[in-house]
């Protein structure tokens, strides 16, 4: 059974108590003596003893350690926590024809963000392209291809700016409760040669990948065929770079005789509209719009051509009647009883219409 952790106050009664015995004295007496400050100070004592237990106890269990031993644990495992990576990718350079671009020239972005440049180039035809990686490990580091870099020190017969180029590939510490889901659930699920599970947590292994839900389908494009869908972290709809990451990292642990194939799930955006909402304030809208994100972040399933990912329009009303705040309502959209998707799609939050 539990043993309950006694409060302060409850210690230093028993302190009291135990004192009065020993000291053969009335226990009010103890109170008003230097016997009552001894009480306090082993009250006290014996407290912060317990909760050093209390705290080592905790340690010794998976789903309640600390950041520290957790990660111990799960490295014992052969699992260890996924750690930042960096950003790389591609720069276009404009300049005069031979003017030279060399390795270890700093860009910068207008946020200050910076990336050198590993593998320099030769202005030809008026443009060039140089391999960057970004000086800070992080998603910080991502960059969209049409955003400007500038070049910290100007060069010679180049253009001071750099106009296109996607930098992908950063990712941030996987976060200790994403980390510590990857651990129970090779605990509670282990391997089993090829199972449904094996193929999740395959997925979720994937070095530079921090992955969310994992949707695993058989016969997806016919026998012998698992199709294997996944989000990120957060619910995002991976990219081009990260299916290609994990579809490698799966190739290496699937079975032979399997053919996988790993595909990102097309969002299908579910727009909500009102048509009455009582009180319609900003915080009750805002508690709405919170609802039914978590909702769908929680129900929102890939559809596996069998109707897993059906949305009964009962549940996003329930969804919204829980929203703090909210007393009425009426939706027009959306309008029929249950929601259907194409293979392969995921439901997802679309655009909010208030009244």
């Amino acid at each position: 059974m539990p043993y309950p952790r006694q409060t302060v106050a409850q210690l230093m009664q028993q302190q009291s108590v135990d004192l009065s015995a020993q000291l053969r004295i009335p226990l009010q007496q103890v109170r008003r003596s230097n016997a009552g400050i001894i009480a306090k100070v082993q009250a006290g004592g014996l407290h912060g003893l317990h909760g050093h237990l209390e705290y080592n106890l905790k340690q010794g269990f998976e789903d309640t350690a600390d950041a520290e031993y957790l990660i111990r644990k799960g490295d014992i495992r052969g699992i260890p926590r996924k750690l930042k990576t960096v950003a790389t990718g591609s720069r276009l350079i404009n300049g005069t024809n031979g003017a030279v671009v060399e390795a270890g020239v700093l860009l910068q972005r207008s946020d200050g963000q910076q990336y050198k440049v590993t593998t320099g180039a030769v202005i030809a035809s008026g443009t060039a392209s140089v391999v960057v990686i970004a000086l800070l490990a992080g998603s910080a580091g991502n960059t969209a291809d049409s955003e400007l870099l500038n070049f910290v020190t100007p060069l010679p017969g180049i253009q001071s700016s750099s106009p296109s180029g996607a930098i992908a590939g950063g990712t941030d510490d996987e976060h200790i409760e994403t980390y510590r889901s990857r651990v129970l659930a090779d605990i509670r699920e282990p391997a089993h040669g090829g199972n449904d599970a094996d193929y999740k947590r395959w997925v979720k292994l994937t070095p530079g990948v921090n992955v969310g839900r994992v949707w695993v389908m058989r016969k997806w494009m016919g026998k012998g065929t698992v199709g294997v869908f996944f989000t990120l972290d957060g619910g995002s709809i991976p990219d081009a770079n990260s299916v290609s990451l994990v579809d490698s990292f799966v190739e290496v642990e699937a079975q032979v005789t399997a053919d996988v194939v790993i595909i990102a799930p097309t969002p299908s955006p579910v727009a909500v509209t009102f048509t009455k909402l009582v009180p319609d304030s900003p915080a009750v809208r805002a508690a709405i719009a919170a609802e039914l994100v978590s909702f769908f972040a929680r129900a929102g399933q890939v559809e596996d051509k069998n109707g897993s990912a059906t949305l009964p329009l009962s549940q996003i009303r329930e969804a919204i009647s829980t929203a703090t705040g909210e007393s009425d309502f009426l939706l027009s959209a959306p309008s029929a009883d249950l929601l259907t998707f194409q293979p392969g799609e995921l439901p997802v939050l679309g655009d909010i219409a208030w009244p």
